[in-house]
């Protein structure tokens, strides 16, 4: 079997399928980076390095597949937003994932949002037109088709909604994820995770995604758990959006922890997601053969939760690291024994802002994989060296 990835990044869904009972599988891989650990799992293409093309869209992704020879077809983000990209590409083949219709349905947020609020699971107020003087309170303009927090901005006084914007409240909150398998009527939780969002300490600015921490958990929840309240409604949202979306494989579903234990749901991912090589490190999830069996139709018996099982002694953690300056990566080739990923080639130039790579950390607490992460931060940049004339990262 030949599968062909595609995505915006493919490294962690690449890595999971060649350490899977599926290893046997040829893989072919498309994203944007084309990032140096990638090619040791898979035959991997690089839009921008192999094709010059300076952006990830449909038409440039169609112009590089219909080249291609393969079996199957599976994606990760920055897919998700074209359906009509995903059922061109999966014509006349297998295809392990969410096809154009689900992933329509998880976009139309005018109808997620009166669909659960329906139901009992809050979603922050949202206006999907707007026009005059801003409502009372803090407000953010978010893409309808972006991913990653990319494009969220606080919306100021006088704006006029622009196209392909919501208007939506800003609220308080711990940002997470829950991850899942789904059949198109049933669903399977894997995990939870903390979201670290625009964490200016690892190069992210504004909302910017930029890593996770497993388990999902706060000190005053003490041996206990999640709330059993909160674990109730976060299965009850990720059993109706399946149902709703009709949802298969490997997805996600991001919300907010509110300061009283409730959630507020914010977006479906109904892809393979970031988090989730976390999970399979902590929970030891063959992640590539149980999406195959969910997009078969096939569903494990129970969850595999740890976060029911009261208090954490292990914790699991990644950040992204943004460029802080333009610069050149030095000799990349031992990074990956050092728990690095999405790696840069030796000598590649990365402009101040972008992606520099990832960084996977273990530690016994929660402060911990955060202080671990942060050295590995200061060993990374020791390896890199400014850019004469470059630039700093804007503060923006």
């Amino acid at each position: 079997m030949k599968v062909l990835l595609l995505g915006f990044s493919t490294r962690g869904l690449a890595e999971s399928i060649a350490l899977s009972s599926h290893r046997d599988w040829q893989l072919v891989c498309l994203d944007y980076f084309g990032d140096y650990d990638l090619a040791q799992w898979g035959k991997a293409y690089s839009l921008l390095r192999d094709f010059g093309m300076e952006d990830f869209s449909a038409p440039a992704v169609l112009r590089v597949v219909r080249s291609f020879e393969y079996d199957a077809v599976a994606y990760t983000s920055g897919v998700e937003d074209t359906p009509a990209l995903v059922e061109e590409v999966a014509a006349g083949k297998e295809l392990l994932g969410n096809g154009g219709e689900a992933l329509g349905a998880a976009r139309c947020w005018e109808g997620l949002h009166r669909f659960l609020t329906g139901r009992g699971i809050g979603c922050p107020r949202t206006h999907y037109t707007w026009e005059g003087p801003l409502p009372p309170g803090q407000w953010l303009l978010k893409p309808r088709d972006s991913g990653g927090g990319i494009g969220i901005t606080w919306a100021r006084a006088g704006n006029r909604l622009p196209a392909g914007y919501l208007l939506q409240e800003f609220q308080d909150g711990i940002p997470a994820s829950v991850s899942f398998l789904a059949n198109g009527r049933e669903a399977v939780i894997l995990g939870m995770s903390e979201q670290l969002i625009g964490w200016g300490e690892f190069g992210a600015r504004g909302f910017a995604y930029c890593g996770n921490i497993v388990p999902l958990w706060r000190e005053h929840w003490k041996q206990g758990g999640i709330p059993p309240f909160l674990l109730k409604k976060i299965k009850e949202m990720v059993i109706l959006l399946t149902r709703e979306c009709g949802l298969r494989g490997l997805n996600g579903i991001d919300f907010l922890v509110t300061p009283k234990d409730d959630l507020l749901f914010l977006e479906v991912n109904p892809r393979y997601c970031a988090s989730m090589e976390l999970l399979r490190e902590a929970y030891g999830l063959d992640l590539f053969a149980l999406h195959v069996l969910a997009c078969r139709g096939r569903l494990p018996e129970q969850h595999t939760l740890l976060e029911e099982g009261g208090g954490q002694d292990r914790y699991w953690a990644k950040a992204i690291l943004y460029a802080p300056w333009d610069l050149r990566a030095g000799d990349t080739r031992g990074w990956f024994a050092a728990g690095v990923r999405d790696i840069p080639h030796p000598g590649e130039r990365i402009l101040a802002g972008n992606p520099l790579c990832t960084l996977l950390v273990r530690a016994n607490s929660r402060v911990e994989s955060l202080l671990a992460l942060k050295e590995k931060q200061a060993w990374i940049l020791g390896q890199v060296y400014p850019e004469a004339g470059g630039e700093l990262a804007s503060e923006d």
